[in-house]
């Protein structure tokens, strides 16, 4: 197996050692993400692809760390994506395989968490030390690590992974790009503003939309691998 180094790791360790013995690289293009300190995090959904497929996107990006943010590691029609399964397949490919979905699942135990229609209550759930504890961790594996978050929609617009996670992460310094099925990734910055453009336009301004799952979701029913969200 052909181990990987991040060039990430290897920046950083560069700029700690020249700082630790009172040095300081002329040359900032020499290794420019040593002057880049904005944390990088991706994300991922495994949809229907085939296991080679969503290895070969995260190749795309040099991920090497997965972290499952499903709150049930199972799929219903690609037992591929089980949480074993999909963890020996990246093994293999030397990609390290984490499951996060205890504290950064889109679906939490707590009753208190849905509203009386069943959708998710993001603006509760950020608020909690387990969601807060989860996000430290995932930012701070994200700082010696090329990190994708991965849930199961292949589009990240109506997923967790982008209304929550990246919501907050954003607000906590964090970039987040999204690795697409076609192999392309754009930044949230440039999805977001993209969305709004789309948005048509109101009479009285612009109506407070409550922080919530887009979709009514139960908290037991394991999630499609649909390629829609």
């Amino acid at each position: 197996m052909v181990k990987r180094v991040s060039v990430k790791s290897e920046t950083r360790q560069i700029r700690l050692q020249a700082s630790a013995i009172g040095e300081q690289s002329e040359d900032t293009n020499a290794y420019p993400e040593c002057v880049a300190e904005k944390r990088v995090l991706w994300s991922i959904g495994h949809s229907n692809h085939s296991t080679e497929r969503l290895i070969e996107l995260l190749d795309g990006e040099s991920i090497d760390l997965v972290v499952d943010v499903r709150s049930q590691p199972y799929s219903r029609y690609s037992g591929n994506f089980n949480k074993d399964a999909l963890k020996t397949a990246l093994e293999a490919a030397g990609i390290r395989y984490r499951f996060a979905g205890e504290s950064l699942g889109g679906r939490p135990p707590e009753g208190s968490m849905y509203d009386a229609e069943g959708h998710v209550l993001y603006s509760e759930m950020a608020e909690s030390d387990r969601f807060r504890t989860g996000l430290d961790h995932l930012l701070n594996l994200a700082d010696e690590n090329h990190v994708a978050m991965m849930c199961s929609e292949e589009s990240p617009i109506d997923c967790h992974r982008r209304l929550l996670i990246t919501r907050v992460a954003e607000d906590m310094g964090a970039e987040i790009r999204h690795i697409r099925g076609d192999g392309s990734c754009i930044e949230e910055q440039s999805l977001a503003a993209k969305l709004e453009s789309l948005e048509p336009p109101t009479l009285f301004g612009e109506e407070e939309k409550p922080w919530r799952s887009v979709l009514s979701v139960s908290r037991n029913t394991p999630p499609s691998s649909s390629s829609n969200p």
